[in-house]
Formats: C-alpha cells, sequence, structure tokens
C-alpha cells in the first residue's frame, strides 16, 4: 500500500504538475469565448403615415392605342381601377398602369380610376 504523506509520494505529484499532468485525464480543453446571442427580433413601426386624398380620373384607349391620360403621379401615390367602361379588357400592368408620373392605357382599355395621393407631413 502507498503511504500518501511520504515525501516519496509528495514529490511524485509535484513531478506529475511539473510535467503537465492535470485531472482531465489528457484531454486538452479550449477555452471557447461566450457565444453571442442577438437581442430578440424588434419589429420596426411602419414609415410616417402622411396625409391621404383621393381623386376619380376617366382615360381611355382610342383605337387600342397607347395613351397617357391627362394626370401627374408620384411614385408613392396608388391607382385602382374602380369601373371598366370598355368591352376590352383592362389588365393592370398590361392594358393600363403608372410609369414615370403618368396613368396610361392601351389595347382599348376606357376606365375610371381613384387615384390615392400621398402627402407627407
Amino acid at each position: 500500500m502507498i503511504d500518501k504523506k511520504s515525501p516519496r509520494w509528495i514529490a511524485s505529484l509535484g513531478l506529475a504538475a511539473i510535467a503537465g499532468c492535470s485531472s482531465d485525464y489528457g484531454y486538452y480543453t479550449v477555452p471557447v469565448a461566450p457565444i453571442y446571442v442577438p437581442p430578440p427580433a424588434v419589429i420596426a413601426p411602419p414609415y410616417p403615415r402622411g396625409d391621404t386624398s383621393s381623386q376619380v380620373v376617366s382615360c381611355s384607349s382610342q383605337d387600342r392605342r397607347y395613351t397617357r391620360c391627362d394626370v401627374q403621379l408620384s411614385d408613392r401615390d396608388s391607382v385602382h381601377l374602380i369601373q371598366q367602361e370598355s368591352s376590352a379588357p383592362c389588365v393592370q400592368g398590361r392594358d393600363w398602369g403608372k410609369e414615370r408620373g403618368a396613368l396610361w392605357v392601351s389595347n382599348g382599355c376606357r376606365a375610371t380610376f381613384r387615384i390615392e395621393r400621398y402627402y407627407w407631413r
């Protein structure tokens, strides 16, 4: 039996410590920085609302030609078809739409549109 109070036993512990032995049985552990956990997602509030107003405009394509209607639009204004008046189809993006600040119609589309104006306050 080994006497754990003997000078030989105590000296062997010192040699083991100098040799790099430890109580983790030879497994080297790498210090790791704490994992970054982002804060909970915050839903951004919508853009500040401006004031809106609406305007009703009739626009028609004569002889199926492309026609720009007499109304000025901003990028924030929205246009809605409220009543189709032609037998020709009025499909948004194909027969009517808005571009470069104007309302346009083509392919014989004739309709009444509501323009929702957006004013920044």
